[in-house]
């Protein structure tokens, strides 16, 4: 039981701001109702986990961990290759990798 609320608190942190939370907040403030969006939400997430676990487990149940490393492997070098070389200090706050980190920097930027 404390391996199921340590994972919950952690989660629940971890999505505070997300996209889901901010439309809860606005439909509780528009509808003025917030039990039925909060009771829908949870009902909402409870269905996509429970099947995202069950794809989960047929899937590693159908496929070897070798395959599994090298399918998780690809997909972080699928997501976007060109995001190690490019810089997105606007966007992240994040020092430079690749050839933009040689350029020098203004104290202004």
């Amino acid at each position: 039981m404390e391996a199921l609320l340590v994972s919950t608190g952690v989660v629940a942190l971890a999505e505070i701001g997300d996209k889901t939370q901010l439309l809860a907040f606005i439909l509780a403030a528009r509808f003025k109702k917030p039990l039925p969006i909060i009771a829908g939400i949870l009902c909402a997430t409870i269905i996509n986990h429970g099947l995202a676990g069950a794809l989960g487990a047929w899937i590693t149940s159908m496929v070897t961990p070798e395959v599994m490393r090298w399918v998780l492997g690809a997909s972080f070098i699928r997501d976007n290759p060109l995001d190690f070389f490019h810089c997105r200090r606007e966007l992240h706050r994040l020092p430079c990798i690749g050839p933009q980190a040689l350029k020098p920097r203004s104290s202004f930027a």
